[in-house]
């Protein structure tokens, strides 16, 4: 299995945008820019030439403050692939992104266990945090 950044025009990442948008209709088309900062490209796991899963990103206001941030946007594993490790390598891979990272989960553990902190849990899911230690 291999791990690998996209450009979010590439055809794989197009693949991966028609199964994320699949699971979440609202997600839309992956962009290069939201509310002015750059957007991380999407992060794929490709077996034998096979999309098996893959994390895209976002930007948005830190959770109960301002700043404009990266945020984990989506994170898919197909479900053949899936209790392989392959989301926790993928969420690995997500942390030379950006400096801080922010998700909104309903699985928390998958983020607490490669080193995640909850910020905080309420009715919409849990958001954690990645930081890098600086």
């Amino acid at each position: 299995m291999k791990i690998s950044r996209l450009e979010i025009k590439s055809q794989k990442a197009l693949e991966l945008n028609r199964l994320l948008n699949i699971e979440w209709p609202n997600l839309g088309e992956f962009r290069a820019t939201e509310l002015g900062l750059k957007v991380p490209g999407p992060i794929v796991a490709i077996e034998k030439q096979e999309l098996i899963g893959g994390l895209s990103f976002t930007c948005y206001k830190e959770p109960d403050g301002e700043e404009i941030v990266v945020w984990v946007n989506a994170l898919l594993v197909i479900p053949s692939f899936r209790f392989q490790g392959i989301a926790s390598k993928l969420i690995l891979a997500s942390h030379c992104s950006a400096n801080c990272l922010y998700a909104l989960t309903d699985i928390p553990v998958l983020y607490t266990k490669v080193g995640w902190q909850v910020v905080k849990k309420d009715s919409n899911g849990t958001v954690v945090k990645y930081a890098k230690n600086t």
